[in-house]
């Protein structure tokens, strides 16, 4: 499902961000999780996430959609990730959110390390058109990587035919495309991360496969820490494909970096 809950931030002539959080409201003693998803997927991305009651138990969740996706919209026809990434962080401070953690999946990655270049300080470690049935498939494929059942992909397939529909939708899904082919040249920034970085790399990605990942990592010299951990049988969407070890890769981050609550 796509997120059903916004909020309007002042950023690029003022944007309706749509964004999902767990429980009715944020938990002020509690650190939070900041969730931002792949492309052609919704919050539904995180759902083994939010059903957790580990997680429940020590952080708040909060996916936020980035420009070009679902609920979120702007006045303004071009954005791009760093746009993403200073909305994400404007609904933070619209919810009164001071310092959180940040894991994106797919281009969710490329906006949360955006995120964290643009506030280091915040860091804690008409006719209805529809995409078709040729692309939902490939991007399913490349998303999943054969990791999941026939009833997960079917539900995907239905659910990007539905919500990804209609004249204003694909004109933003135009300008998210670009800004996912292109990246806003990310890699030559990577050194400026100053924030411990955590790389979760599915075996059977074939977007990304094994030999990128290891020499991006190793661009985050400015990191106090930065690992990347191969999960096998893990896809593209690896937090979907392999949810525990999303969940115990979490939990220990949270472990090793305590988020001190100051009232």
């Amino acid at each position: 499902m796509a997120a059903t809950t916004t909020i309007k931030v002042s950023y690029l002539g003022d944007i309706t961000a749509g964004y999902r959080l767990s429980g009715t409201a944020v938990d002020q003693a509690k650190p939070t999780l900041v969730l931002i998803k792949s492309m052609w997927t919704t919050s539904s991305l995180y759902e083994a996430q939010f059903k957790s009651e580990s997680l429940a138990d020590i952080v708040n969740l909060l996916a936020t959609e980035p420009l070009g996706d679902n609920a979120t919209s702007c006045a303004s026809e071009y954005f791009t990730y760093w746009d993403s990434a200073t909305m994400a962080l404007e609904v933070l401070d619209a919810l009164k959110i001071k310092k959180a953690y940040a894991l994106g999946t797919s281009q969710g990655g490329w906006i949360v390390v955006r995120m964290a270049l643009l506030a280091p300080e915040r860091g804690c470690a008409h006719p209805r058109l529809y995409v078709d049935e040729a692309w939902r498939e490939s991007v399913a494929k490349l998303r999943f990587s054969g990791a999941v059942s026939a009833e997960t992909l079917a539900f995907w397939d239905e659910t990007v035919k539905s919500v990804y529909s209609g004249v204003e939708v694909l004109k933003k899904l135009r300008m998210a495309t670009i800004n996912l082919l292109f990246r806003d040249g990310l890699l030559a920034r990577l050194g400026d991360v100053k924030c411990p970085v955590y790389w979760l790399q599915g075996t059977e990605d074939p977007v990304y496969g094994k030999i990128a990942p290891t020499e991006h990592i190793e661009l985050f010299t400015s990191s106090p820490e930065a690992t990347v951990t191969f999960v096998e049988g893990a896809g593209h969407c690896l937090n979907a494909t392999s949810p525990e070890d999303a969940e115990e890769a979490i939990l220990e981050m949270i472990k090793k970096h305590p988020w001190q609550h100051k009232l």
